[in-house]
């Protein structure tokens, strides 16, 4: 392929991208730019010239008229340059990982979807009159019982467990009415994962809605579930709740198992009003634990700093999928540089981060003495 084919192959690669953040659709395009990547032979002769840089991607994208095509200032952005570095296509032929995580996370949707579980929590938190452990009980309720294991439910079903669970609560009724809606279709297949509808992609193909979070939580070998929706009817919920309620609270189920196999006593969400999702009870403490799905590290960090909690939890765990490569390098770097602008914090890091499967061994520890791990050092 010529310089030229390359630069178009580029151009087609983030013309596809860009469709998807907007529209989270998988369209032919983006189908076949892949199935092309995946099919390029790369021997040493044409290797350095399909393996793009960050900045290459930046200018490419100053130019008339493709600067219309990605949503967001390219020459100003601190965060988009911070991955100048990073390569789009990697020598295996394959998009790189860090840079999907980006584009993925980078769409307006988080904000709004978000947004949607908000009133919710703020209710329970603010609103409702009741003891706290009333309030966390349906917290855990909402979160676990209904929007992670129940994602989609036979309408009958779903009306009996809200009424039978949450009749005390006209207004959390009312809310979780509204994170569910009627499925429309005859037929459903079920991501043997998480059970949420999968989405038709071309060629005949499905894919799970959270596949790139969800394929990493468990293994599984069962086959997708079929379910007949014709003479039945199902409630669905929201894409929104799924990304950013379903999906991280499998993980954190994930983080409260292993820890469960290991011998730790464990309590989830322990105070509404904590910014924490697991209580470690160790025998002289507990520890806190706050786990955290964003696929960006940048995002990370400035989700941490708008909050004055942050600096007080113990442990902030990210997927071991996540936390790698420069998504691990670019976390870590922030890391550094928010601690040393804080004078009062002594160690590398400003925040502690760990993964799912180290987590166990960082408790195991009882006074933090001489531990180098993930960015920083206790002492």
């Amino acid at each position: 392929m010529s310089d030229r084919d390359d630069m178009a192959l580029l151009r087609r690669i983030l013309k596809a991208f860009d469709h998807f953040i907007n529209t989270r659709e998988v369209t032919d395009e983006l189908t076949s730019v892949f199935y092309e990547i995946n099919e390029l032979s790369f021997d040493r002769s044409i290797k350095e010239k399909r393996i793009y840089k960050f900045s290459e991607f930046m200018r490419l994208y100053s130019v008339n008229p493709l600067k219309d095509l990605i949503p967001f200032d390219t020459t100003k952005s601190e965060e988009i340059k911070s991955y100048r570095d990073s390569t789009i296509i990697t020598e295996k032929g394959e998009i790189n990982e860090d840079l999907i995580h980006y584009l993925t996370d980078y769409s307006s949707e988080e904000d709004v979807y978000q947004k949607e579980w908000v009133p919710i929590l703020n209710y329970l938190r603010r609103e409702d009159q009741r003891d706290l452990q009333e309030r966390q009980n349906d917290y855990d309720r909402i979160r676990i019982g209904l929007m992670t294991k129940q994602p989609f439910i036979q309408s009958t079903k779903f009306l009996k467990e809200v009424t039978k669970n949450f009749a005390h609560s006209p207004r959390l009724m009312s809310f979780i009415e509204d994170a569910y809606t009627d499925y429309l279709g005859d037929t459903a297949i079920l991501c043997p994962r998480c059970k949420y509808p999968m989405e038709k992609l071309p060629f005949e193909r499905y894919q799970c809605v959270g596949h790139f979070m969800c394929q990493h939580y468990n293994e599984y070998s069962s086959p997708n579930l079929i379910v007949n929706t014709r003479n039945t009817e199902y409630k669905i919920l929201k894409k929104g709740f799924y990304i950013f309620t379903t999906l991280p609270s499998m993980f954190e189920l994930q983080v409260e198992k292993m820890l469960n196999k290991k011998g730790y006593q464990t309590k989830r969400h322990p105070n509404l009003e904590a910014n924490g999702d697991i209580e470690v009870l160790l025998p002289d403490r507990s520890v806190y634990l706050d786990c955290k799905t964003h696929q960006n590290a940048f995002k990370l960090m400035k989700k941490l700093e708008g909050d004055p909690k942050s600096i007080d939890m113990n442990y902030f765990v990210i997927p071991s999928f996540l936390y790698k490569n420069e998504y691990k390098n670019r976390l870590d770097n922030l890391n550094m540089e928010k601690g040393i602008k804080n004078k009062r914090i002594k160690k590398k890091g400003k925040y502690r981060f760990a993964t799912e499967k180290c987590i166990s061994r960082l408790l195991e520890v009882k006074k933090y003495e001489q531990i180098e791990l993930f960015g920083y050092t206790e002492k």
